[in-house]
């Protein structure tokens, strides 16, 4: 390929539109101690970041009292300030920590779930009484906060860690400079090849 055509396809690649995809998340998690325990299917509630997509993954900090148990994680919608109908459920989890400390389990989506910015969704743990236990602490998170029994608890929150991607945003392009360098280009190569003909004649 000769300079004028490499830079050609330079020029034109710059001159196409293009968009950035990012991922943001929500909540807070690590591994470590935890000032109370939650059961019977607690739920934390949660708003999707202001340009959110489709939620991927929750990562939760989970615990049992005394021997590995096992439980599942729920994904739900707002209906009138309650949770509605699940509209993901993970597959069976088995805690591996013991309390006081929590361990972290995440929960990929299959098949990630469209969201539209700011909607409120809830994270439920499914599990039977007194078996696995959702790590809780004081309020950090401002835009939530648990329900316990079906109670509104707002004085406190799950350890989570929600995961999203967000709407592409559309990168700035030079496209009319680069339509204008891409002729000048493709007019500079022109001419070269002409003289290189003329020089072999």
């Amino acid at each position: 390929m000769s300079l004028s055509s490499r830079l050609a396809v330079v020029l034109l690649l710059i001159a196409l539109p293009g968009a950035a995809m990012a991922q943001a998340t929500v909540g807070n998690i690590g591994p470590g101690n935890a000032s109370a325990f939650g059961n019977i299917n607690d739920v934390q509630s949660l708003l999707a970041p202001a340009d959110a997509a489709t939620l991927t993954e929750v990562s939760l900090g989970m615990a049992h009292p005394t021997s590995a148990q096992n439980y599942t994680v729920s994904i739900h919608r707002d209906n009138a300030g309650s949770p509605g109908p699940a509209v993901a459920t993970s597959g069976t989890f088995t805690t591996t920590t013991a309390v006081i400390n929590y361990g972290v389990q995440v929960y990929t989506l299959s098949t990630p779930l469209t969201v539209t910015p700011n909607e409120r969704l809830y994270i439920q743990v499914n599990a039977p009484a007194n078996t696995a236990w959702w790590a809780v602490t004081n309020d950090y998170y401002p835009d939530g906060g648990l329900i316990e029994n079906g109670t509104s608890r707002p004085e406190y929150d799950a350890y989570f860690l929600a995961q999203f991607t967000t709407i592409p945003t559309p990168v700035p392009t030079l496209t009319e400079w680069a339509m204008i360098l891409f002729g000048l280009g493709l007019a500079g190569g022109a001419v070269l090849m002409i003289q290189r003909r003329r020089l072999t004649v």
